[in-house]
């Protein structure tokens, strides 16, 4: 009787984390109380928070985020004090961190075995539908919202395609949408590659695939572009180095020779074939009027992390600061590392980043070099690899709904290291 209700419950759980996945994307705000409601009664087997090994880095991170805003906030040298800055602002940047340190453990309890995170990949690619349906909407019919539903309990953005713009969809900026799509791309993959499956459901899948990669390149978003080719060269590379290394030389090779020897009309072929919209993102021509580049920015970034290397400036305070000192004003540092280290000091920002290293060598380890996975685990791995390095180059992660992707994907990254059961090739 005991055991039923705790397989009731279990269930109930479960699919209210399935929810959260698919409307993920399309009603984050939703999605969220979904999230919300499957932690809180999910019950972790007398299991405790404080005692799990992954989670030390994790409450040292906290505890040191704690202790510098109070420092930020009592210091009479503090540039929060100094600058008369509003303090709310330190406080509500730890929402965006230490929450998900909590979601990061509760996740795991839903990804625990292989049918389970092959079910979530599905969800991730059936949620991203809507995604689009609202961006070719966008590109090809005009759609211009913003759309909102339930007094804005739900909102899609479907920005005009104005300027530089790309395809947007329910998202608010083209590199929010490249983001999710770079990272549902290679789940897409995986459906096609996976075993056992009919004809019919081959081809669909090849067609979702097709579809998500179209609306991705339509984004113009560079760090998405970077990403699917990072995607698809972890699958046709398969991480087989020894098979696949003379073959690989054999393309780089080729692909050397066929530019020097037609290396004088090679760039007006590539004009001739690609779109002027998508050359104009290559181009560094068409960025040369910007007030501030991504490595100007960068730069301004890692001077002020040298001013106050130790408990950093405060959640909030980049653009103020940057401002400040050059006119110029920019949300954040277009770079996740040195948001962290900015807001929260190098401690931080080193712990932060050991951690997300170790559970990627030793997912990497246990999937790639043992081959202990299917094609939806190398593709969890994958898409936990392109979504962190789409934050290098921008801050997606600002967006709830690719902050609770990124922190899924590092908890299933978890259950895959100290899964028991992986004692075979599938």
């Amino acid at each position: 009787m005991i055991s039923s209700l705790k397989l009731t419950k279990k269930i109930k759980t479960e699919n209210f984390f399935r929810i959260g996945v698919f409307t993920l994307a399309s009603a984050p705000l939703v999605s969220s109380i979904f999230f919300l409601i499957s932690v809180i009664f999910e019950n972790n087997e007398n299991k405790n928070f404080f005692k799990e090994s992954w989670n030390i880095l994790l409450i040292a991170t906290s505890l040191l985020m704690v202790i510098g805003l109070i420092f930020l906030n009592i210091s009479p040298n503090s540039p929060i004090k100094i600058y008369e800055w509003d303090k709310n602002l330190s406080i509500i940047g730890l929402f965006n961190w230490i929450p998900f340190f909590w979601f990061f453990w509760k996740f795991q309890n839903f990804l625990k075995s292989k049918n389970q995170r092959r079910i979530c990949s599905i969800l991730f690619i059936a949620g991203t539908f809507p995604v689009l349906l609202s961006g070719f909407g966008q590109f090809w019919f005009g759609w211009e919202g913003p759309l909102e539903l339930f007094n804005g309990l739900i909102i899609w953005y479907q920005r005009p395609l104005e300027g530089i713009s790309g395809l947007t969809g329910l998202f608010n900026n083209p590199n929010y949408t490249g983001a999710w799509l770079s990272f549902i791309i290679p789940f897409t993959i995986a459906a096609f590659q996976e075993h056992k499956k009919s004809l019919l459901v081959k081809i669909l899948s090849l067609f979702i695939f097709i579809l998500v990669f179209v609306a991705l390149i339509l984004t113009y978003s560079r760090s998405a572009w970077l990403c699917c080719l990072f995607s698809l060269a972890f699958h046709i590379a398969n991480f087989k180095f020894i098979k696949n290394l003379k073959v690989i030389l054999s393309i780089i090779f080729t692909c050397f020779a066929i530019f020097f020897l037609f290396k004088d009309n090679f760039f007006d072929l590539i004009q001739n074939i690609l779109p002027e919209r998508i050359l104009s993102e290559i181009d560094q021509n068409s960025y040369k009027n910007l007030d501030l580049t991504r490595i100007d920015i960068w730069s301004q970034a890692l001077k002020f992390i040298s001013e106050r290397p130790l408990f950093g400036w405060g959640s909030g305070y980049f653009p103020l600061i940057l401002k400040k000192t050059t006119g110029i004003w920019k949300g954040h540092p277009h770079n996740l590392l040195l948001e962290i280290f900015f807001n929260y000091g190098i401690i931080v920002g080193t712990l932060l980043f050991s951690f997300v290293i170790a559970l990627i060598v030793r997912s990497f380890d246990r999937i790639f070099i043992k081959n202990f996975s299917n094609s939806f685990e190398k593709a969890w791995l994958i898409s936990c690899f392109v979504l962190l390095l789409s934050q290098l180059v921008d801050q997606q992660y600002l967006d709830i709904r690719i902050s609770l992707s990124l922190w899924i994907l590092l908890s299933g990254l978890k259950n895959i290291i100290e899964d028991k059961k992986y004692n075979r090739i599938e």
